[in-house]
């Protein structure tokens, strides 16, 4: 097969790239799932570090040690929320439960008080559970443009303008710009290969 420095995977001859944000929110899904699978650390432990260090940049805990990701449950377009993820992990020897409510963005801006809506939905059904109250939740927007678009700014007011703390991440720097070869087709050909 030969070897091409762009995406089969997202890039066709379509005349647009409709769909980005559905394939963000299964690549999200998957990336997170993967964090969490045991045997894939065991069949390509690069594919398995870098989805744990993006799942780990999402949960607030980047750079710590002693951390097992024991269990990631997703959902996609819930309640009309792009993607949503209860993560549970054991940091240096405690048990830890973490919620990622991810809004992605490629062609519109935040919209109708949109992340507030989320935050609020979230809350009264998280604060509402006992299992699910004690979920620390972290609030991201995930978009295509890269920061020194106008767009990436839009967004970064959106989140600062927002009730809870929403960060903003461009896809770049979801991988921190690593574009290093994982051995996944499905991770390379979406993150690292040309669009």
């Amino acid at each position: 097969m030969e070897d091409v420095d762009y995406s089969l995977f997202m890039h066709d001859d379509s005349e647009s790239d409709y769909g980005k944000e559905a394939m963000l929110d299964y690549q999200m899904s998957w990336v997170m799932r993967v964090a969490a699978n045991k045997a894939i650390l065991e069949k390509n432990p690069t594919l398995h570090k870098r989805c744990t260090d993006i799942l780990l940049k999402l949960i607030g805990k980047s750079g710590c040690n002693d951390i097992e990701i024991i269990s990631v449950d997703v959902w996609k377009q819930w309640q009309r929320i792009d993607v949503s993820a209860n993560v549970i992990i054991k940091c240096n020897g405690k048990d830890e439960k973490h919620l990622v409510v991810l809004e992605d963005k490629a062609y519109t801006m935040i919209h109708g008080d949109q992340l507030n809506r989320y935050e609020t939905i979230i809350n009264e059904t998280y604060n509402k559970n006992d299992y699910l109250k004690d979920f620390e939740k972290h609030f991201w927007v995930i978009t295509f443009f890269s920061e020194s678009e106008e767009g990436y700014s839009a967004l970064n007011w959106y989140c600062k303008d927002a009730k809870a703390d929403w960060g903003l991440l461009s896809f770049e720097q979801v991988i921190d710009d690593d574009y290093t070869p994982t051995g996944s087709d499905l991770f390379d050909d979406f993150w690292i290969k040309s669009w």
